[in-house]
């Protein structure tokens, strides 16, 4: 079901501003199989933990664009994009650990366990090895991290899990 990929391309990136708390910010991009292109940030945290959003290039200048449904009914084929997309940072520094938010979808009424979480996460578990990163769900935010086990320990777990809890912006509605 997920077997399906498009080719991306690298854009660019750029340094954070100030009042940013990522350190880097990349630009991916893709077309899908129905000549719609989207757009894919990955932003690169602290403990080298980077964390991906994307959505589709109409919805560009909307405030809600990782709420609006693009309705094209290719999500396998975009989530296992954005699934290689982070196995290419993997391949550049194999110490890489990956966060997500599940974005609520206009009509759900909170952060707490969206259905893009629900979807995504069950994702994640299926595609990135339990045994190469320990997979922590945090439902009430709709967050998931991927920790690297080539780098894991306790403190570095914690101090992922308070960095991404109080840094990464958990935008109410």
């Amino acid at each position: 079901m997920f077997d399906t990929k498009y080719p991306f391309r690298y854009i660019k990136h750029r340094k954070a501003r100030k009042g940013e708390y990522f350190v880097l910010e990349h630009m991916l991009t893709f077309t899908c199989r129905a000549n719609q292109r989207y757009i894919v940030i990955v932003e690169e945290y602290p403990y080298e933990v980077l964390v991906l959003k994307f959505y589709l290039k109409n919805h560009r200048d909307s405030q809600k664009k990782y709420q609006l449904l693009s309705k094209l009914r290719m999500a396998s084929g975009i989530i296992s994009t954005c699934t290689h997309i982070l196995l290419y940072f993997l391949e550049k520094k194999d110490t890489y650990s990956f966060g997500f938010v599940g974005a609520p979808t206009l009509d759900e009424e909170s952060n707490n366990n969206t259905k893009r979480f629900q979807l995504y996460s069950t994702v994640m578990k299926y595609l990135i090895s339990n045994v190469r990163f320990t997979h922590l769900e945090f439902e009430a935010q709709s967050a998931y991290l991927m920790i690297n086990n080539e780098i894991y320990t306790e403190k570095i777990r914690n101090q992922m899990i308070d960095f991404f809890n109080t840094h990464y912006v958990f935008e109410e509605l």
